[in-house]
């Protein structure tokens, strides 16, 4: 019985430091699109996903997403010639914070693909999403 626990107690505390260690990384959607057709086109999209959003500089996008009123994920997004970088995180607790939230981050960014292939088909812009780190 020992050795079942500590070989789930080790499975969730590797998942957690795994969980950690890839929160930073930035999945990569490449456009045809120029510096200024991208923040318009992350800007639409997350004006109709409804997240409130400010823009930090000329081509970084800060995006909050709320739930009971609080911060509950933050969204960074930066703009480059041909393509859109995104970042996902949670935020933390005063108590701390579980390191995986069972899939919300990903949620999110499925979330804002949706959104921005749907607005692409309508506006005949090309992208394609593809998984890269900065």
């Amino acid at each position: 019985m020992a050795i079942f626990l500590f070989i789930l107690a080790s499975g969730v505390l590797y998942y957690a430091v795994y969980s950690l260690w890839t929160e930073n990384e930035f999945f990569t959607i490449n456009t045809q699109q120029g510096e200024k057709d991208n923040l318009k086109l992350v800007e639409k999209s997350l004006q109709e996903l409804g997240w409130s959003f400010t823009c930090t500089s000329k081509n970084v996008v800060h995006a909050d997403i709320r739930r009971w009123g609080a911060i509950v994920q933050s969204v960074v997004f930066v703009v480059d010639y041909k393509k859109v970088y995104i970042n996902v995180k949670h935020k933390g607790t005063g108590t701390g914070r579980l390191p995986f939230f069972f899939g919300l981050n990903k949620k999110r960014k499925k979330q804002f693909l949706d959104k921005i292939s749907s607005y692409s088909k309508v506006h005949n812009l090309d992208f394609c999403a593809a998984s890269s780190t900065l």
